[in-house]
């Protein structure tokens, strides 16, 4: 938000740039401050979040080369983001592709006006490991971090030369027996068979543990 925009030249970051309008704002904080913001244009290709529109519905390159015009931003990037990237199925692909082909025709639109798009970046996690053919500048992993997947039973195109780093610790609280037929937990997901001992764990939702985990995995 422009309450905060003093960070921005304070710790060198690069900015994203949502909207044209959001651009004007920035633009117009910086020439007051007499300062050039260094910022990466993001365009919208099928996200349909944040980004300039840049799809076959409305195609706002106009808004997009006004960005590189702005004399208080160096504008010295662009990326878009994948939303399916992670579905291999034919509707999907087809749609991944469209999205590869309207970010294309959005810099070789900026490069025939003599705009140089700067560093461009379009791959997520699974971009990279569906769409390795792409090469662009940057790659953008978020979950490959951390070496795992959303769900491993989605099929992707490279196998994965990678392990999950990161591990999930915490204290037993509490070991005891159930009898057949208890229910344990939200949701009574669980149901034991048989005479069953039960540890509790020290930790939960409050702590960032997803409930869509229940009942599933295992502790060592």
């Amino acid at each position: 938000p422009p309450v905060h925009f003093h960070y921005l030249n304070e710790a060198s970051l690069i900015q994203t740039l949502v909207s044209k309008e959001y651009a004007e704002k920035l633009n117009a904080y910086a020439k007051e401050q007499n300062v050039v913001v260094k910022a990466h244009a993001k365009v919208d290709t099928g996200m349909s979040r944040i980004g300039i529109i840049a799809q076959d519905h409305a195609y706002h390159i106009e808004d997009i080369k006004a960005l590189y015009r702005l004399e208080y931003l160096d504008v010295c990037g662009i990326f878009s983001h994948f939303s399916v990237s992670d579905c291999l199925d034919e509707e999907n692909c087809a749609f991944t592709n469209h999205q590869i082909a309207l970010f294309e025709r959005v810099l070789a639109d900026l490069r025939a006006e003599g705009i140089d798009p700067g560093t461009t970046h379009l791959q997520n996690s699974y971009g990279i490991l569906n769409y390795p053919n792409l090469h662009y500048d940057y790659v953008r992993p978020g979950l490959l971090w951390m070496g795992v997947t959303s769900d491993d039973a989605l099929a992707i195109r490279t196998a994965p030369q990678f392990q999950p780093i990161m591990e999930w610790k915490a204290n037993v609280s509490l070991v005891k027996d159930i009898q057949p037929g208890v229910t344990v937990s939200y949701g009574r997901h669980f149901k034991a068979e048989v005479c069953t001992r039960v540890a509790t764990l020290a930790v939960g939702y409050a702590d960032g543990f997803p409930r869509s985990v229940s009942n599933q995995g295992a502790c060592v």
